[in-house]
C-alpha cells in the first residue's frame, strides 16, 4: 500500500487530486517518463521511447520514493502496451473499408475521425489499429515490438492496399464532411463525383469540394445549393 497524500508531500512535482483521478502523477525529465502511483501499490510508467527506457524510468521513480523515506520496491515489471505510428503513403477510403470488412471494424466519423480495426496476434492478445483517411495509422496494444511489426506487415499487404482512395480530400475533416453529404443526400451521383473523379475533371472536382467544404463550415450551404454545386451544367447526371 502507498499513502498518496504522504507521497504528494515528500516527492516534488507530484500531482494528486483524489476527486479527479485515483492516482498520484509524478513526472521526470531524464528519462522523460510519467508514472501513475495507485494506493494499492501498483504503478504505471508511460512516455518512454523504448523498453529499456521504460525500465530505467520505473527504476528511477522507485528510487525517488525510496529517497523520500517510503518503503517501496519495484516488483514484477511488465510491458503492457507499445504504441507505434506509421504511414501507408496514400489516402484511404474508410467508408469502403468499413462496408467491405465487418465484425472487427468500428467507424463512427461523427465521434472520432479514425477507423478502429482489431487483430488477434499469435500470442492470443489483441492489437488495435487506428486508421485515418490521410493514410496515417496508430498501432497500439502490442506487448512485443516484433508482434506489432509482424501484424502490421500482414495488415498492410492483405487488408489496406485494396482500399486506396481515388481522391485525397486533404484532411479527415473534409473527408467526413463530404461523406456525410453523400449519406444525407442518398444520391449515388454525388458519391461518384466526389469519390471517383477521372483525370479529366480532377481539377474541377477539387474546386467543387473545396468550395463546398468552406461553405459547409460557415453553415451557408443548404441541400439545394449543394446540388447546384455538384450538378453544374457540365454534369448531366440526375438523382
Amino acid at each position: 500500500m502507498v499513502d498518496l497524500n504522504l507521497l504528494t508531500k515528500k516527492v516534488p512535482f507530484t500531482e494528486f487530486n483524489s476527486k479527479r483521478f485515483a492516482a498520484a502523477v509524478v513526472r521526470l525529465r531524464n528519462p522523460k517518463t510519467t508514472c501513475l502511483f495507485f494506493g494499492s501499490g501498483k504503478a504505471v510508467c508511460t512516455g518512454a521511447c523504448s523498453v529499456a527506457a521504460s525500465f530505467d524510468g520505473a527504476s528511477v521513480h522507485t528510487q525517488l520514493l525510496q529517497m523520500s523515506g517510503m518503503d517501496v520496491k519495484m516488483l514484477d515489471f511488465q510491458i503492457q502496451n507499445i504504441v507505434n505510428v506509421t504511414d501507408c503513403g496514400f489516402a484511404l477510403d474508410l467508408q469502403k473499408f468499413c462496408k467491405k470488412i465487418e465484425g472487427i471494424v468500428s467507424y463512427e466519423p461523427d465521434l472520432f475521425p479514425g477507423l478502429t480495426y482489431r487483430v488477434k496476434t499469435q500470442s492470443h492478445y489483441w492489437i488495435v489499429f487506428l486508421i485515418f483517411q490521410s493514410g496515417k495509422c496508430v498501432i497500439t496494444g502490442a506487448k512485443k515490438q516484433e508482434d506489432a511489426e509482424q501484424v502490421w506487415d500482414q495488415f498492410y499487404r492483405n487488408v489496406v492496399l485494396p482500399y486506396k482512395a481515388t481522391y485525397d480530400f486533404g484532411s479527415s475533416g473534409n473527408y467526413r464532411i463530404c461523406q456525410r453529404l453523400c449519406m444525407n443526400l442518398q444520391c449515388d451521383a454525388v458519391q461518384s463525383v466526389l469519390m471517383a473523379p477521372n483525370r479529366g475533371n480532377i481539377g474541377k472536382v477539387t474546386a467543387i469540394v473545396d468550395d463546398m467544404v468552406q461553405k459547409i463550415k460557415r453553415r451557408k450551404l443548404g441541400k439545394h445549393t449543394i446540388l447546384q454545386h455538384v450538378f453544374a451544367p457540365h454534369n448531366h447526371t440526375q438523382c
